[in-house]
C-alpha cells in the first residue's frame, strides 16, 4: 500500500484557480515555436549523417564523388524515404521528451512557466511520471485530433480540463495564485489522565455504648435494685 498516497496532504491549497484558455493557448504556441527549432537542428543533424553515410565511399576520389551526384531515380527515392521516416520517428521522440521530462521535473513546460503556469493533481500535489505520459499521449493523440471537443471541455470543464487532462488526472493553474494552507502538525489527541479519587478519612463507626452482661444467676430483685440504683441514673 503507497503509504504517501494515504496520508493526508497538510499543504493542499485551499483553492486552486484554473488557467485561462487563453494563457494555455499562448503557453503552447510558445511551447510549439521551440520545438519547431528543435525540429530544425535534428532535421540538419540528420541530413547531415545521411549524407555522410551515403558518400562516405566517395570521399576519397573527385571522380568517385562526381558520379555519385548522377545516381538514379531508385537510390534517391530510397534514401528521401529513409530520411522522412527518421526524422519523423526522431521529431515525436523529441517533443514527447519535451513535455514528459519538463512537467515530470518542473511541474512546466518552457511555454508554461514564461506565463505563470503549472500542471499540478487536482489535490494541489506535484504530477507524478505517469501522470506526465498520460498527459503527453493525451496531447498528441486525442487532443490534437479531437480539437473541438477539446476545446469545450477547456472551457466547460470545473478546472478547465482537456480531454488529456481529464484522462490522466492533472490540472493547469497559476503558480502565483495557488493559496496554500498554513502548515499543521496532525497530533494524536492525548487521553487524560484519570484521576482516582483520594481515599477520604474513615468513617468513625459509631459504637453503641457496651453493657455488661447479665449475670446468669442474678435474682429478679437483685437486677430490679441494680437498674434503679442511683450509680445506674
Amino acid at each position: 500500500m503507497n503509504t504517501e498516497s494515504a496520508m493526508p496532504n497538510l499543504n493542499a491549497p485551499k483553492e486552486l484557480r484554473p488557467a485561462s484558455f487563453l494563457r494555455r493557448l499562448l503557453a503552447l504556441l510558445i511551447d510549439l515555436v521551440i520545438l519547431f527549432g528543435l525540429f530544425q537542428i535534428v532535421l540538419i543533424l540528420l541530413g547531415l549523417g545521411i549524407l555522410f553515410v551515403f558518400f562516405k565511399d566517395y570521399l576519397g576520389s573527385p571522380e568517385l564523388l562526381m558520379g555519385a551526384m548522377f545516381l538514379d531515380s531508385t537510390q534517391v527515392l530510397y534514401w528521401v524515404v529513409i530520411g522522412v521516416v527518421a526524422w519523423m520517428l526522431l521529431t515525436m521522440a523529441v517533443a514527447h521528451i519535451y513535455f514528459i521530462a519538463l512537467e515530470a521535473k518542473r511541474g512546466a513546460s518552457l511555454g508554461k512557466s514564461f506565463f505563470g503556469l503549472k500542471v499540478v493533481s487536482v489535490d494541489g500535489r506535484p504530477i507524478s511520471s505517469r501522470q506526465a505520459v498520460l498527459r503527453d499521449l493525451g496531447r498528441w493523440y486525442v487532443d490534437f485530433t479531437l480539437v473541438l471537443p477539446t476545446v469545450v471541455a477547456l472551457l466547460v470543464t470545473k478546472r478547465r480540463q482537456r480531454i488529456g487532462d481529464l484522462l490522466a488526472g492533472p490540472m493547469v493553474v497559476h503558480r502565483t495564485c495557488l493559496v496554500v494552507a498554513q502548515t499543521a502538525q496532525v497530533k494524536a489527541p492525548v487521553p487524560e489522565p484519570v484521576l482516582e479519587p483520594e481515599p477520604g478519612p474513615s468513617a468513625v463507626t459509631a459504637q453503641e455504648p457496651v453493657t455488661a452482661p447479665e449475670p446468669a444467676s442474678e435474682t429478679p430483685l437483685e437486677r430490679y435494685l441494680r437498674k434503679h440504683s442511683p450509680k445506674n441514673e
